[in-house]
Order: structure tokens, then sequence, then C-alpha cells
């Protein structure tokens, strides 16, 4: 999958489990790590998107809904990354 294709699909997962209960969330979160799982040598918006999605997924877990900071986060980040991609 190319880094563009991989972005897009973090940048739409992301905002799917945004808008959904937190049960459901978690699971699309889950999914999108296990599926963009990280490369020896990652590209560093790719990590840093990765790392963010991460976050979110350990406060989900621990704690239920995260604050908007995690979620725009992780948003910026794979908007980044996208934008990198695409150039």
């Amino acid at each position: 999958m190319s880094q563009y294709v991989e972005a897009r699909y973090a940048l739409l997962t992301l905002q799917e489990a945004r808008e959904t209960c937190e049960e459901r969330a978690t699971i699309l979160l889950k999914t999108l790590l296990q599926d963009l799982r990280p490369a020896q040598q990652d590209d560093p918006h790719r990590a840093d998107t990765l790392a963010s999605i991460g976050h979110l997924a350990v406060i989900l877990r621990e704690q239920r809904m995260p604050p908007s900071s995690y979620w725009e986060a992780a948003l910026d980040a794979a908007h980044a990354w996208r934008d990198h991609a695409q150039q």
C-alpha cells in the first residue's frame, strides 16, 4: 500500500472512530494499528501518526473517551502524513 493510501486510510478510520462509541472506537483503532504496523525505516510523519493513534488506543482502553486534544493531535499527524505522501 502506498504511503498516501495508508495515510488516507488512517484519516478515514480516525474520523469514523471519533464519531462512534468508545467500544467501537477501540476496535477501529486497534485494527488500524495492526494494519499499519511500524516499519523498520518509518517515515517520520507515519511514525508520528502511529504514535498518536497508539496514545488514543491506550486512553480508550484505560479511561474511555479521550479529551478532544488527543483526537486533534492524531488527526493533525495523519493530515501531515497524507500531505507529505502526496508530494
